[in-house]
C-alpha cells in the first residue's frame, strides 16, 4: 500500500486503539493533569505543523519565558535554562517537548497516553528510581533524567551525568544550582564505551546534541572516553544502583566497558534499543553473558533489566 492518505488513516486508527483506554482512564480519573491540547493534536495534525506550535505547547503547559538570549522552562518542578541559539527551531523546541513526555510526564500522571511518548520513560516495574540510588545517566544531554533522578531518589543519592559534548555538560552544570538535590549530580565530560581514549564524534545541532561515534550528524567533534568499570574505580565507588543509556548506538560498547561493575553491583538497567533493528536481542544477551540472574522487561524502545 503505497497511499500516504491510507497509511496516516491506518495509523491514527491504531493509536486510536491503543490509546483508548488509556484516554478513557485520564477523563474520567487525571483530566486536570493532562496536557489535552497537546494530546488531541498528536493524532490529528502533522509532525511539522506540531513542531510550528511547539512555543505554544510550553507556554499553555509550562512556565516558558523568552529571556532575549536563552529560554528558561519550569517543567513542573525541573528548570531549564537554555541559551537560544541552541534552540533557535520549531523542531529543537519540540525536542524539549519530547524529553518531558518520554522522561517527566509518565511519573506525573496516573494514566499516561502511550502515543505521545515517542520512546517512553526509563523506569518500568521494577526498575524503578529509589532513595538512595547511585545513578549513572549515559546520555545526559541537557540533564532531564539526571535532575529527574536527582529528585526521585533524594539527598541521600547521588547521579553521575556522563554528557561529552562541552555545551551540553556545561548547561547542566548551570542548571543544577536551580533544581531540587541539583547537588548531588556530577558533572563527567566523557563518552561512554569500551576503552579509554578520544573519539569523534557527529553530532547534530537540530536534534539537540544528539551526538556519538555511530551517529551522523553534521558536525565533527573530539571527544574523552572512559568505561564505566574505570570510572566506578577510580573514583572508588562503593555501589551503583540504575544505569540508564541513551547513547546513540554506543550502548553495547557501554556494556562491554561496565563488565565488572555489573557483576558486582546488580544495577537495575534501563537500556535504548531502537538505534540498531538487532539492539534488544544483542544487548539482552550481553547482559545475560555479565550475570545470567538478571530478570527483563521491554517497551517499544528500551530494555529494563534487574
Amino acid at each position: 500500500m503505497n497511499n500516504p492518505t491510507a497509511h496516516k488513516f491506518i495509523w491514527r486508527l491504531k493509536w486510536l486503539k491503543k490509546s483508548f483506554f488509556p484516554l478513557l482512564a485520564a477523563v474520567i480519573f487525571d483530566f486536570s493533569k493532562q496536557p489535552w491540547r497537546y494530546i488531541l493534536d498528536y493524532p490529528v495534525l502533522p509532525a511539522s505543523a506540531r513542531y510550528l506550535k511547539s512555543e505554544y505547547y510550553l507556554r499553555k503547559y509550562f512556565k516558558y519565558q523568552d529571556q532575549g538570549d536563552s529560554i528558561f522552562v519550569d517543567f513542573h518542578g525541573l528548570k531549564f535554562k537554555i541559551e537560544k541559539k541552541f534552540v533557535s527551531t520549531p523542531e529543537q523546541l519540540n525536542c524539549l517537548l519530547v524529553e518531558y513526555f518520554d522522561i517527566i510526564y509518565a511519573s506525573e500522571v496516573s494514566f499516561p497516553i502511550p502515543g505521545v511518548m515517542p520512546e517512553g520513560p526509563y523506569e518500568k516495574d521494577p526498575v524503578k528510581l529509589e532513595p538512595g540510588d547511585v545513578v549513572i545517566d549515559g546520555g545526559a544531554n541537557f540533564g532531564y533524567f539526571s535532575f529527574f533522578a536527582a529528585n526521585k531518589i533524594g539527598p541521600g543519592g547521588k547521579v553521575y551525568a556522563f554528557e561529552p559534548i562541552s555545551y551540553l555538560g556545561e548547561s547542566l552544570e548551570s542548571n543544577k544550582a536551580q533544581n531540587k538535590n541539583g547537588n548531588i549530580i556530577t558533572s563527567c565530560r566523557y563518552a561512554l564505551g569500551n576503552s579509554q581514549d578520544d573519539l569523534e564524534f557527529s553530532f547534530s545541532f537540530e536534534n539537540i546534541g544528539s551526538a556519538s561515534a555511530s551517529f551522523k550528524g553534521s558536525e565533527k567533534i573530539k571527544v574523552s572516553q572512559t568505561t564505566i568499570d574505570d570510572f566506578v574505580q577510580k573514583n572508588s565507588l562503593d555501589k551503583v544502583s540504575f544505569i540508564k543509556m541513551d547513547i546513540e548506538g554506543m550502548e553495547r560498547d557501554a556494556l562491554g566497558g561496565a563488565f565488572s561493575t555489573i557483576k558486582r553491583f546488580k544495577p537495575k538497567l534501563a537500556i535504548c534499543t531502537y538505534h540498531y533493528k538487532e539492539d534488544r536481542e544483542l544487548l539482552t544477551q550481553i547482559i545475560k553473558g555479565i550475570r545470567p540472574d538478571y530478570n527483563f522487561a521491554y517497551s517499544d524502545m528500551k530494555l529494563f533489566a534487574r
